[in-house]
C-alpha cells in the first residue's frame, strides 16, 4: 500500500560473546556449581543449527543497504550441533575430567523443545554471504569465550 522496501531476517540460535541464556550458558552455570555431574535434558540427539553472532551482524550489514522490494533471508549455517555435541565440548573445556553426563530418555528436553530443524539458505547464499564457523565452530567458539570470562 505505502510501497515500502521491507527486510526481514530469519535466524536459528544465535550465539557468542555477551550470552546470556540458552543451552551453553546453562551446561556452564551448572557445572560451576556441581563440576561433579551434568543433567541434560533429552537424550542428546537433538540437533539445531547455530550461527555465531559475528556472521549474522556481517550478512545484515551486506544486505541492508541494497534491499529493494520486499525481501525474506533465512540467514545461517549448514548442518547442526547436538546437544551431546554441547555437553561432551562444555565438559572437555572446563577440564572435568571426571565429571558424568546424565541424559534423559526423550529425544526432546522440555515440553515444546523440537528434536531438530532446519532452515533454506539457498536465497541469501545467491547473494555471496557465507558465514565464517560452521554450526560446530561457532560453538566451541562460544563455549571458549564463556570460559575467559
Amino acid at each position: 500500500m505505502n510501497d515500502l522496501n521491507v527486510l526481514v531476517f530469519r535466524f536459528p540460535n544465535v550465539i557468542g560473546k555477551r550470552l546470556t541464556h540458552g543451552v551453553i550458558f546453562d551446561f556452564i552455570s551448572r557445572l560451576k556449581k556441581d563440576p561433579s555431574k551434568l543433567v541434560v535434558l533429552g537424550n542428546g540427539t537433538q540437533t539445531k543449527p547455530y550461527i555465531y553472532c559475528d556472521d549474522l551482524v556481517k550478512a545484515i550489514m551486506l544486505l541492508a543497504p541494497t534491499n529493494k522490494g520486499r525481501n525474506i533471508y533465512e540467514v545461517g549455517v549448514d548442518g547442526a550441533t547436538s546437544v551431546k555435541f554441547i555437553a561432551e565440548n562444555v565438559v572437555k573445556e572446563m577440564g572435568l575430567k571426571d565429571c558424568q553426563i546424565v541424559y534423559g530418555k526423550e529425544n526432546v528436553g522440555w515440553k515444546g523443545d523440537v528434536p531438530q530443524f532446519a532452515y533454506d539458505y539457498n536465497k541469501i547464499k545467491k547473494t555471496g554471504w557465507k558465514p565464517v564457523l560452521t554450526s560446530d565452530e561457532a560453538v566451541l567458539a562460544t563455549i571458549r569465550y564463556a570460559l575467559t570470562k
